[in-house]
């Protein structure tokens, strides 16, 4: 539905700004700091929880045994799916006050299964989802990579039941992106 263009030209922008980065590298906590802090300063900040964790919470966990088959895929794919109507429906929030500039946080998004995957799982995770990188990743206008501990400090990194994140189900070892990994 169009919008008289005086309705459209009052409309703030919508900003928005990811955070991605490996397992335990403290996405979520920066997130609640910058959504405390932008919100004292007149912005309405929106976030975008992390699709994964809430998903895997909701259906008992990730299996291991799915790791390289197609199960595997097809959870990436629908982690993706997930994601974007997440954002999409989120974003929509921003309209409900126009009149105040907006701020779209990400715990995670759209790339964030390439973490996961092989790059042949991949390129099947977006065929199925019909879309490109680069379409993904024209969704945001700031992206802040932020480096898990696991990369240095695998001693303060902690996953599965009992840790501060029990959906976490990456050891030290898979934690960090090769790109992130130490000597």
């Amino acid at each position: 539905e169009a919008q008289p263009a005086s309705k459209a030209a009052a409309q703030a922008p919508l900003v928005r700004v990811l955070l991605t980065g490996g397992p335990g590298a403290g996405k979520s906590s920066a997130l609640a700091t910058l959504r405390d802090r932008i919100s004292k300063r007149g912005f309405q900040v929106i976030v975008v929880p992390e699709t994964a964790t809430a998903l895997l919470d909701s259906c008992g966990g990730y299996d291991p045994s799915w790791h390289g088959t197609p199960k595997h895929v097809r959870m990436q794919e629908m982690f993706l799916k997930f994601q974007v109507a997440n954002e999409e429906t989120l974003s929509r929030f921003a309209e409900l006050r126009p009149e105040r500039p907006h701020l779209l946080l990400l715990d995670r998004g759209c790339l964030d299964g390439k973490l996961f995957c092989t790059e042949q799982e991949w390129a099947q995770v977006l065929e199925g989802a019909g879309v490109s990188e680069d379409a993904l990743l024209e969704r945001y206008d700031l992206v802040v990579h932020m480096t898990t501990v696991a990369a240095r400090f695998e001693g303060l990194y902690d996953y599965g039941p009992g840790s501060s994140n029990p959906a976490r189900y990456h050891t030290p070892e898979q934690a960090p992106p090769p790109h992130e990994r130490g000597p």
